[in-house]
């Protein structure tokens, strides 16, 4: 109900003043390692799951889901 997505006004200024700091490009650095780290973790966890042909079995939209969650709480 109350979302910076769909809220006016006053109420739409107020909100977005607190999320900008979030926003600002110099932290995209900072996100940008923190994915990359993320990103290098779940990949080494397959290394004992590689088959004889180098192919690794996953459930992509349960990998997938963790990995966007992993993300978004470290960022």
């Amino acid at each position: 109900g109350q979302s910076i997505l769909i809220t006016e006004g006053d109420q739409w200024a107020r909100q977005r003043r607190l999320v900008q700091p979030a926003f600002h490009p110099r932290r995209f650095e900072e996100y940008g390692r923190t994915i990359v780290s993320i990103v290098r973790q779940l990949i080494d966890s397959w290394a004992s799951s590689v088959d004889r042909d180098g192919f690794v079995e996953i459930d992509a939209d349960r990998v997938m889901t963790s990995l966007t969650l992993r993300i978004i709480c470290k960022t």
